[in-house]
């Protein structure tokens, strides 16, 4: 029946003003943040490579851009989410589930989990109002697609 859909919140979204917002703000935010990250950690570059041939570009938009937010979203705002806020309180499932992303982030330096943990503290409470994985899921490829993008722009970065 329906339960797999309630577990997962895969219901469809319509992305109102605020959310338009709140995405383009989370956007400004890791591009800001990733510039910060490399003045700070010159080493940081490397983390994020991209290769520079038209298969090389394909695969990692396919990988960023769609493979990643559609998985990372079911699992942490999708299954996980749903199954902390049938037991706790938007507050306790926000903050276990965003500190839990940025753990799957986590790099040497602990730096990336500690500038993704704002974006699932972001994308938590975007699942909360709207009630729908697929509006974290967009907002997590336009966020992706932004870092590729930049990337691709300014590689020295």
């Amino acid at each position: 029946g329906g339960a797999w859909r309630d577990l997962l919140a895969w219901r469809g979204f319509s992305p109102d003003p605020q959310w338009v917002r709140i995405t383009a703000a989370i956007v400004a935010y890791g591009l800001v943040a990733g510039y910060v990250i490399v003045k700070l950690y010159p080493e940081a570059k490397g983390w994020f490579v991209i290769p520079r041939t038209g298969p090389g570009i394909f695969f990692t938009v396919l990988l960023a851009v769609v493979m990643a937010p559609v998985t990372e979203e079911l699992l942490f705002r999708g299954w996980l989410y749903s199954a902390l806020r049938h037991r706790f309180s938007f507050v306790v499932t926000l903050l276990a589930t965003s500190l839990l992303f940025a753990v799957a982030h986590f790099e040497r330096t602990g730096l990336y989990a500690l500038a993704v943990f704002p974006v699932g503290l972001v994308f938590g409470f975007m699942r909360e109002r709207t009630g729908s994985v697929f509006a974290t899921m967009t907002a997590h490829a336009i966020y992706n697609g932004a870092a590729v993008l930049a990337k691709l722009l300014l590689p020295n970065l």
